[in-house]
């Protein structure tokens, strides 16, 4: 069973609706949207999807196998954040995993003080931050990835970026994580 939290454009979804023995996992997805909902459904009716909030998640405790959080955290304010992270350990199983992405070096502070935030972020993270709070709410690390936004040349540009180590920072952490 695997919860997708802020699917928005379903993108996971449509990834994973290639794989024709994916259509018989027990996928569902929670979306503040309800448009993004009623897409979802009409696109991929062997799932679940429903309206819902990450600080109330309409799940029983230790339901899951995998929960995804991807582009979700930057979302929500500070003060919240250990409340979602606390609803999301609940509902996964002991040994289940957490997928978390969040972006970085966005420039977010400058943005807002330019009165610009087209994503609508709320807060930075760093690396550093990400992993602390998901130790704090009683996850363990397994992987942390960072990477950056090139579409064409991908790894060719992310080695002689790490080659150069100044020339562009990483732009996204993705983090693997298990409930103990």
């Amino acid at each position: 069973k695997l919860l997708d939290i802020g699917f928005g454009q379903a993108y996971l979804e449509y990834l994973t609706s290639n794989n024709s023995e994916a259509r018989n996992l027990k996928l569902y997805g929670i979306d503040i949207s309800s448009k993004s909902v009623l897409r979802a459904k009409k696109r991929f009716p062997y799932w679940s999807f429903q309206v819902g909030n990450i600080l109330r998640l309409g799940f029983m405790s230790n339901f899951f196998d995998c929960v995804t959080i991807l582009e979700v955290m930057e979302h929500i304010q500070p003060h919240f954040t250990f409340a979602a992270l606390k609803e999301v350990y609940r509902v996964l199983k002991k040994g289940g995993t957490a997928i978390f992405s969040v972006p970085l070096n966005e420039n977010l502070e400058e943005m807002i003080l330019r009165g610009c935030n087209p994503n609508a972020h709320v807060r930075l993270y760093t690396p550093e931050i990400v992993n602390m709070e998901l130790k704090i709410s009683g996850f363990m690390i397994k992987k942390i990835k960072l990477l950056y936004a090139f579409h064409r040349y991908y790894y060719l540009k992310t080695f002689i970026t790490k080659l150069f180590d100044k020339m562009a920072k990483p732009n996204n952490v993705i983090v693997l994580a298990k409930k103990i």
